[in-house]
């Protein structure tokens, strides 16, 4: 919720994803690449003006050697130097050797009139040349001459070099730097620079916007593959299939909307089925009922207790299948109540099997229990309605004669009761479909044989409340093997 009100509050809300990272990376690359120039032509004008200042530091060091040798001359008095001498040599520029009044500034050599290597300098239209002011001072910071300017310049911008003498600093040359420049040569080659710059900034833009249109479409392209997947299953679709692209969040949830493409059409089918089969489930009693009904007011048959037991019998499965049905509904959408308490296990599946050795030697088979004390956290009528379900089936689908074997054993974690029965068994592939509401694997059998199809359904959801698992899989004795894992209680 934070994240689309600050998104609606960046982007109108008529873009798209599109849209919206196109302007994110090119919002991104434009700030990079504006610092880039920036920062770029903030150290070229500052290399720019040390330049020249680093050249006027070589001028100074080249016209100490002359002040030493007037200063020398005076016999070593700064006051008897000839201040008009001293005065030309501060304002002097060295003029390189044999170098022509016409000459670019570009072929200046640099070397002085000594053969000593010195700075190129800068040259007014007609040839005059100018220096920086300059002043000498004497060793301990006294002004002697030159330019008064240096009076008042703070330290930190000017350009100083002492001049020594025996190892003792005898003077000290001081000079105000270049802070910008007049002279057109500099100017216009800044000016071609910053031109430069511009050039560079727009070419950069140009590829800035292209780079950020391909990733903004290779991004954004399997995202409206997957809101073209949505609408289609919204649509009642559901046999799309994405092609998954990388192993990112984004392939993931291409994963995702085929597992919910296949989950729904796997439920599609599921409801078509399941419809069809209670259809046939209610229709067949009532056919039945309707049948009798029909002959004994026509007088094919007459009025007799057997004939009212048959319609009770009829009427009783309808009625156990309206009840199955409305118990699994309830249980699906969490309706059931259950009152858990820690209780002994093994005395539950005790009471439950010795209910059922009656009916089990009635249809030939026999029924054998083996337990060992667990305590768990149950609901004593759901688990009693849990193994009435799974006995009661065994006891309908075994053959006799037969054997039906119940045990119950503990692990660390989980109570686990296994209820095995002999031929005949499932197929391999419909073990897994056991617990689906209503499945049969042989449709030709009749409902009064198998019940309402309904009593695995309802057992797995009791399990699951008692947050345990229940399977099923091929037997030893040549039947069906069920297993069901309850939680030991906290205690153990």
């Amino acid at each position: 919720m934070v994240g689309n009100t600050v998104s609606n509050k960046i982007f109108p809300n008529s873009f798209t994803i599109f849209h919206k990272l196109m302007t994110t990376f090119l919002i991104l690359s434009i700030v990079l690449l504006a610092s880039t120039l920036f920062l770029a032509r903030w150290s070229f004008e500052k290399g720019f003006l040390d330049y020249p200042n680093a050249l006027e530091q070589v001028r100074l060091q080249i016209i100490s050697n002359d002040l030493i040798l007037e200063f020398e001359s005076a016999g070593r008095d700064w006051h008897k130097v000839s201040k008009v001498k001293v005065n030309e040599i501060l304002k002097s520029l060295p003029r390189p050797k044999h170098r022509d009044p016409s000459t670019p500034i570009s072929s200046i050599p640099t070397n002085n009139n000594d053969g000593k290597s010195m700075p190129r300098v800068f040259v007014l239209p007609g040839g005059k040349r100018k220096g920086p002011s300059t002043a000498l001072f004497d060793g301990d910071g006294g002004f002697l001459i030159g330019s008064d300017l240096l009076l008042n310049i703070e330290d930190n911008r000017i350009v100083s070099v002492p001049l020594i003498q025996n190892g003792k600093v005898i003077a000290i040359l001081k000079s105000i730097p270049v802070h910008h420049f007049s002279e057109t040569i500099p100017t216009e080659f800044s000016k071609r620079q910053r031109n430069l710059s511009f050039w560079v900034g727009g070419v950069g833009l140009v590829l800035a916007i292209a780079i950020s249109w391909f990733l903004a479409l290779f991004l954004s392209q399997p995202l409206k593959s997957i809101m073209r997947a949505i609408a289609s299953l919204s649509n009642g679709d559901f046999s799309i299939k994405l092609e998954r692209r990388g192993k990112d969040e984004i392939g993931q949830l291409i994963d995702n909307v085929n597992i919910l493409s296949k989950t729904l059409e796997s439920s599609r089918e599921s409801r078509r089925h399941w419809l069809a089969n209670i259809s046939h489930d209610l229709r067949t009693p009532i056919t039945i009922l309707a049948g009798e009904i029909q002959s004994l007011k026509d007088g094919v048959r007459k009025f007799s207790q057997e004939r009212l037991d048959s319609l009770e019998q009829e009427v009783f499965h309808l009625r156990k299948l309206t009840d199955d049905l409305y118990q699994l509904s309830i249980s699906d959408i969490g309706g059931l109540r259950y009152e858990f308490l820690n209780a002994q296990l093994n005395e539950l599946m005790e009471a439950i099997v010795s209910s059922y050795d009656n009916t089990a030697t009635d249809y030939g088979l026999k029924l054998c229990y083996q337990g060992e004390p667990a305590i768990a956290s149950i609901d004593f009528a759901r688990l009693s309605q849990l193994f009435s379900n799974i006995l009661s089936n065994s006891i309908s689908y075994t053959d006799a004669p037969g054997n039906i074997q119940v045990r119950l054993f503990k692990d660390k974690y989980f109570a686990i009761i296994k209820i095995e029965d002999s031929y005949p068994s499932v197929l391999d592939k419909n073990y897994d479909k056991l617990f689906d509401p209503l499945f049969r694997q042989d449709t030709s059998r009749n409902m009064r044989k198998e019940g309402s199809g309904l009593g695995l359904a309802i057992c797995k959801q009791i399990v699951e409340a008692h947050q345990g698992q229940i399977s099923a899989m091929p037997s030893h004795l040549g039947g069906l093997k069920l297993i069901v894992k309850i939680p030991l209680a906290k205690e153990q």
